[in-house]
């Protein structure tokens, strides 16, 4: 028999998964966060004769339950808890099974996509089962600490290596809460649980690896096992830097061939790809050529699969069964192999190395997706002729991309609609990025899609456009941007609507810790998912009031790097360097008051520097200090220096970005081509100004904060003019923008009684942290920060 499985991660879905296996039942697990559409395909489809739930998701279930002939037990129905009482203790026998247990009973279905528009259910035999978790137990040695985390949904094939193996070796099993397992994940790694192995997917893991220290992942666990797409070399080789006693393990392996049966273990010098790997026990891998004949070493072949690991096949889908899992040549007694659908080649060393897909079959953040279920799912919405879907880059990862063709101009509903039907038939991991409505589908000449000709993709959200106009929703509209490749994104648009998934917000949370030094939890990104409703929350932790200083760098071994804002007051640019600093060290940014809120300015530069020395005092006591100002910020860094100076500190460097000490009256009042900034200016041409003097990206700022930032570089003028130049001793190294005709060394010299560098730097003023002239300015960075003697680092923030 068959029974379904639909319970939230709880010892109860633990419980009631062992109870079906010792019965001799097979159990099916139904994730309640799918779509009731899809749950009820799968009941019906599985022939399930039970469905066991609790009363709160009942309702989900009950559509299908009946459909499939099903009865409910309800685990928190006083009757049921009642009979369940009642009934003894003592181990299940045959005598009490209605047959005897056989290996080749099945344990359990999983579905996967299905390129004909419905998923499949793969059946796993008993069999399959314990001959992947002895080989598991044997690997991975699971006993020798304190468990593991359940961290996948148990509709996820992978998720057998976390709860089984556990329990075998009557280790923990940490059930972590659906939506917070990366959040979870990395509290666990955070804290003293010292777990035996951790499983994740690789884009988990490269979710930690840029969040975690490195302490952190020497100490993570002793066997990391990846699995469910290809590894980025550059993450693993971070992370083996850290911990080069840790073993990762590539473990691949399709459903059909019970979650894992090739493993690679990463030893660091792999330079290029990972490779796949070797067989596990009792595993035949073929790469065989159209004609199912081996083909030579290093050529790229499909890779086929036997021995003991094997499914029985698709339930009642025995066509599909019979093409995927065909009799194998090289065996005289009628046994199987799988045809996986992988490209894949042998090395000289007897190493399996991957080659993608013979097939249009894709792997979303460890998902198997087919794209023509997608396909299928959109077509079946009025208003859409055909669609196609398919995998293209976007902001540095896989994304789903629909192309849809109307059936009458304007026919096609809205993304928002698209998105809202599609999510009662599929998970929102198969849900698209993007919906680009195009006239037809490009064709190559031998009438199959020519996905080089489809036009590449917008992400947009589903609002109308309101601008940010506070400093967090502008940092949040600039971040959803960043993380999602959005275009233009409103202080409305959902997070999750422009592409956002967990680990995207569990990046979002790390940019927010790094840049605000505030730590939200991750559920408040899924509660508050919009740019102006996640902007009250971060305001409400940060209390109000004024904080000076921006967090853009919070790890590093040596001293600080604190930059000053430019006439704008905005503290955010700096960021263009961090890609490029190489030296181990923090890097804080200082933004002005009266731009973040509206509080009044500072009166002078001399009150700006002093603020700003007592706010960096919290962190850093004592110097060295290093510095680094761009135009006017590069007058308050001298200040500072000075203040510091007469206070018995020291400086050890003075960074100055295109700053003219005499002149700064002139430079920040006026633009390139002198036009003075006038005071009735419409906020479209303020707007203007401020690009021109390249403050800030101004397209994301609307009246509000806009008027604010002018009001600053106005006032900036008057602070200029007030200020008396005194000389420093720090050593001075200058970036001079081009176009600067003045004798620079002379100036300097007034103003400092250190040493003189002086950087010529081909951009206009406005353009120095543009990514051309960053990562020159950051490689003359690295060059002298590496120089300076060790300093004791930062005390945190």
């Amino acid at each position: 028999g068959r029974v379904a499985i639909g319970l939230e991660r709880s010892v109860e879905l633990v419980v009631a998964i062992l109870s079906v296996l010792k019965s001799g039942a097979a159990y099916v697990p139904l994730d309640p966060e799918y779509p009731i559409d899809r749950l009820s395909y799968m009941l019906a489809n599985s022939a399930a004769s039970l469905v066991i739930t609790m009363r709160d998701l009942a309702e989900r279930l009950t559509t299908g339950a009946v459909a499939a002939g099903a009865q409910q037990v309800l685990l928190d129905d006083p009757a049921v808890l009642g009979a369940i009482e009642a009934l003894s203790s003592a181990p299940v026998t045959d005598a009490d099974r209605p047959a005897a247990l056989h290996s080749q009973n099945l344990a359990y279905l999983i579905y996967t996509s299905g390129s004909t528009g419905r998923p499949k259910a793969v059946a796993v035999t008993q069999a399959g089962l314990v001959h992947y978790l002895g080989w598991a137990q044997s690997s991975y040695a699971p006993a020798s600490g304190r468990g593991t985390a359940l961290n996948l949904s148990v509709s996820f094939d992978a998720s057998v290596t976390q709860l089984y193996l556990p329990l075998l070796s009557g280790t923990a099993l940490h059930l972590l809460r659906p939506g917070d397992e990366v959040q979870g994940l990395q509290d666990l790694l955070q804290g003293t649980t010292d777990l035996s192995f951790i499983k994740m997917t690789p884009a988990v893991f490269a979710v930690l690896s840029g969040t975690l220290s490195s302490e952190q992942m020497q100490s993570a666990a002793p066997v990391i096992v990846l699995g469910g797409e290809a590894l980025d070399p550059l993450v693993c080789a971070r992370w083996r830097a850290a911990a080069p006693d840790a073993r990762l393990v590539n473990e691949y392996g399709p459903t059909e061939a019970v979650v894992g049966c090739v493993v690679y273990e990463i030893d660091g010098g792999e330079g290029g790809s990972i490779p796949i790997g070797t067989p596990i026990w009792n595993t035949q891998i073929h790469v065989l050529d159209a004609a199912l004949r081996s083909v030579p070493i290093g050529v790229w072949g499909e890779l086929y699969i036997a021995g003991a690991g094997l499914a029985r096949g698709y339930v009642n889908r025995s066509a599909l069964t019979a093409e995927r899992f065909i009799a194998s040549p090289f065996s005289s007694d009628g046994a199987r192999m799988y045809r996986s659908g992988d490209l894949a080649r042998w090395t000289n060393a007897g190493i399996l190395e991957f080659g993608g897909r013979v097939d249009e079959q894709v792997k979303i953040r460890g998902f198997r997706i087919e794209p023509g279920e997608i396909a299928a799912a959109l077509s079946s919405i009025e208003g859409v002729a055909q669609a196609a879907v398919v995998v293209r880059e976007v902001a540095g990862e896989r994304r789903l991309i629909a192309y849809l063709t109307p059936q009458a101009a304007g026919s096609i509903p809205e993304a928002s609609a698209l998105r809202q039907r599609l999510s009662q038939s599929l998970p929102e991991y198969m849900i698209p990025s993007a919906f680009m409505t195009i006239d037809a589908l490009p064709l190559t000449s031998s009438g199959k899609l020519d996905r080089r000709a489809l036009p590449s993709p917008e992400i947009s959200g589903d609002s109308a456009y309101v601008p940010p106009e506070t400093a967090s929703e502008i940092l949040l509209c600039r971040l959803f941007a960043e993380l999602t490749g959005a275009k233009e994104v409103s202080v409305d648009d959902n997070f999750f609507s422009l592409g956002g998934h967990s680990l995207l917000a569990m990046r979002l949370v790390s940019r927010l810790r790094d840049t605000r030094g505030v730590s939200l939890p991750l559920r408040s990104v899924f509660e508050a998912s919009t740019a102006r409703t996640l902007a009250a929350r971060l305001d409400a932790v940060l209390g109000g009031g004024y904080k000076p200083l921006l967090v853009l760098r919070a790890t590093g071994a040596g001293a600080a790097l604190f930059c000053v804002h430019h006439g704008g007051g905005w503290g955010l640019e700096y960021r263009s360097l961090l890609p490029y600093l190489d030296v181990d060290t923090p890097v804080y940014s200082l933004q002005a008051q009266g731009v973040e809120d509206v509080a009044a300015f500072h009166a002078s530069v001399e009150e700006m520097a002093a603020c700003y020395i007592e706010s960096i005092r919290e962190i850093q006591p004592h110097g060295p200090y290093r510095l680094l100002g761009w135009s006017f910020g590069g007058t308050v860094a001298h200040e500072m220096a000075r203040q510091w100076e007469a206070q018995g500190e020291s400086v050890a460097l003075l960074v100055v970005m295109d700053t003219m000490f005499e002149s700064m009256a002139g430079s920040e009042g006026e633009d390139a081509a002198g036009t003075s900034i006038a005071t009735d200016e419409s906020a479209y041409q303020d707007r203007q100004e401020l690009a021109r003097l390249g403050r800030v990206d101004v397209h994301a700022l609307e009246v509000p904060m806009l008027q604010r930032m002018i009001a600053f570089l106005k006032h900036v003028k008057r602070l200029v003019s007030l200020r008396v130049l005194y000389r420093v001793r720090a050593p001075i190294l200058y970036f001079s923008a081009a176009g600067n005709e003045i004798s620079l060394y002379e100036q300097l010299a007034r103003v400092t009684a250190g040493a003189i560098e002086i950087i010529d730097i081909d951009a206009a003023h406005g353009e120095m942290l543009n990514p051309e002239s960053a990562v020159i300015i950051a490689e003359h960075l690295n060059r002298v920060l590496s120089r300076l003697p060790p300093v004791a680092p930062v005390s945190g923030q």
